[in-house]
């Protein structure tokens, strides 16, 4: 099937592309596998046996999941509060337009994705009916389905990209590919192959111009030469495995240590032993003096190094994904200065795709104005510039915040004290605007009763 689509595409990709996207979905449906907790377990039959598990369960029943911990260790720490615009009318079309598409769980979904898959998309669409601009989170392509991007040589600009879906009543496998200026609609066969073009969708503004791919691709720690980034648990994978395997090893140890393996030299022992019961060498009948006999139980293996390596494994997965893990030294009773530096580099690395993500959801917003403009009958308001707004990634102590906001409000003034504010009490930009324009009607009033009460120069 890639090489259809390769060659629909022949002039945009390389001679390797197929085996790029083929070796990228294999990697994306693997980390989703360990994300699940279906993790490789590559055991022997005896090896199953003596564990007594299934081999449908083998990759689910011995393991400690921490690649779906470090997922979303890190992905609670990255919440999109609001994306303003460079006025009050451009910010409250952008708060409703969100509010339109749900974006509080829209962009749950997106950013876990992203730092599972190392990329996936939002796309801009409109609905004809609704008559409004549509935001939907899009997967990335893991072998089977999902988007396919398609960048320039530079890999710095998105010129294309494929979306593989199953629909209808068929469970026809459907293609649509996108470019800045049109949208083709494709079906593809049993065998591989791809129908003639559908439908081809103009994709331009009023005057004509191409208005852009619609997907806007959500990467973690994306770089020039890697735009389709990484995923956290890339390095945790191999971690993880070490780590099952020490668990499964922990497991028949103690399976060894309560049901030992018992030996019998120079006789058969019975089938029957119950505690306190008596064992009869030979079974009643006399032992020559040159018969040897000997029982005893095979020696078992001690559980102290295992914990000790489960442990260094833990700590090495805290280490190689800059997670803080329960295992990493942590205390219910830590002070809070104390967690603040066990969490630094998770705060590094959350701040870090704050910035790209955030220029992400801005170009979303960028291109969701100019669809409305496209194809709406009102045209959003117009702003230079976006910006996207992020909850702290640090651990927060409100009380703490508030008080320093107060002790700090003569500096900062009204305006910025209720910002800081804002982010304790969830309020948004027109909340905090209605605050200040109440707090400015309360002075009024109180500074003309003031004058009311005060006698005039000319009485005196």
């Amino acid at each position: 099937m890639l090489s259809t689509l390769a060659a629909q595409v022949a002039g945009l990709v390389r001679t390797n592309w197929v085996t790029e996207v083929t070796e990228r979905g294999e990697a994306v449906a693997l980390w989703r596998e360990y994300e699940r907790g279906e993790h490789r377990a590559e055991m022997t039959t005896e090896m199953r046996q003596m564990l007594r598990i299934a081999d449908s369960r083998a990759g689910r029943q011995f393991n400690a999941n921490y690649c779906d911990m470090v997922i979303q260790t890190m992905a609670d720490r990255l919440t999109v509060v609001g994306i303003e615009g460079d006025n009050d009318a451009a910010t409250a079309w952008s708060a409703a337009l969100l509010a339109d598409n749900r974006f509080d769980g829209l962009q749950m979904d997106a950013i876990a994705a992203s730092l599972r898959d190392g990329i996936t998309f939002v796309m801009v669409g409109w609905d004809n009916d609704a008559q409004r601009v549509t935001l939907t989170h899009e997967l990335a392509w893991d072998g089977t389905t999902g988007v396919i991007p398609i960048y320039d040589r530079a890999n710095k600009t998105l010129i294309a990209a494929f979306k593989v879906w199953y629909e209808g009543e068929n469970d026809a496998r459907r293609v649509n590919l996108y470019y800045p200026d049109r949208i083709e609609k494709y079906v593809m066969g049993v065998g591989g192959g791809m129908s003639a073009m559908e439908d081809s969708l103009p994709w331009t503004d009023t005057a004509g111009a191409p208005l852009g791919v619609p997907l806007i691709a959500l990467a973690n720690r994306a770089r020039t030469a890697s735009p389709l980034g990484t995923s956290e648990i890339d390095m945790v994978v191999p971690l993880q495995d070490a780590l099952n395997r020490t668990l499964v090893s922990m497991v028949m140890t103690c399976e060894l240590a309560g049901f030992p393996v018992r030996i019998a030299l120079g006789f058969i022992p019975p089938s029957n032993i119950t505690p306190a019961s008596w064992l009869a060498i030979g079974g009643g009948a006399a032992i020559s003096k040159d018969q040897q006999v000997a029982w005893g139980v095979m020696e078992s293996a001690s559980l102290v190094p295992f914990i000790s390596q489960s442990e260094f494994l833990i700590d090495q997965i805290g280490e190689v994904s800059r997670t803080p893990l329960s295992r990493n030294g942590a205390s219910s009773a830590a002070s809070g200065e104390s967690l603040k530096q066990r969490e630094v580099k998770l705060v590094s690395k959350s701040y870090q795709y704050q910035v790209k993500a955030g220029n992400a959801f801005e170009d979303m917003i960028e291109m969701a104005a100019r669809v409305g403009a496209a194809f709406g009958s009102t045209i959003p308001p117009v702003s230079g510039r976006w910006s996207c707004k992020w909850a702290a990634a640090e651990l927060r102590n409100d009380a703490e915040t508030v008080a320093n906001v107060i002790a700090t409000r003569e500096i900062m003034g009204d305006e910025q004290a209720l910002r800081q504010l804002a982010r304790v009490f969830g309020w948004d930009a027109p909340e905090v605007a209605r605050i200040l324009a109440a707090q400015q009607t309360a002075r009024t009033s109180m500074l003309s009763a003031v004058l009311d009460r005060t006698p005039r120069f000319g009485a005196l």
